[in-house]
């Protein structure tokens, strides 16, 4: 997105620093393949604690050690890219969707209300960046 977040590399890495509506636009590039992300909460005077990475197969019946379901963590819920018709200016963009939760409350985020709400929301912002980039 022209008016997303910049491109900062902190030690060879790119850092991103989500809003509190969770959407972030972004200047840089999605690219697919392997992630070899890191995720980190940043607390009110900067220490950075780190959010453990979920993947569902770690609460199998059969997984030996599965994580605690209450602690939160972060969940690779899928990419992909959308197009969107109206209202006007017609936009195409890609995303990245991921949730920060524990296993416990992970589903609250897969409501097809809250995800349609999000859906919007993010669609909102995606064109109103380009309106203002086309001024």
């Amino acid at each position: 997105m022209p008016c997303g977040q910049p491109i900062k590399i902190v030690d060879g890495r790119e850092q991103l620093i989500f809003p509190d509506n969770g959407i972030l636009l972004y200047q840089g590039e999605i690219k697919t393949g392997y992630i070899n992300h890191n995720y980190y909460f940043l607390s009110p005077n900067g220490v950075r604690i780190e959010i453990p990475k979920r993947e569902l197969y770690m609460y199998w019946d059969n997984e030996p050690n599965k994580p605690d379901s209450t602690i939160t963590g972060i969940w690779l819920g899928g990419m992909g890219s959308t197009h969107i018709n109206s209202p006007k200016p017609e936009t195409d963009y890609s995303y990245m969707f991921l949730t920060v939760a524990s296993k416990e409350n992970r589903d609250d985020y897969f409501d097809f209300h809250y995800l349609k709400a999000f859906e919007n929301e993010t669609d909102s912002l995606v064109q109103n960046c380009n309106k203002e980039t086309k001024n």
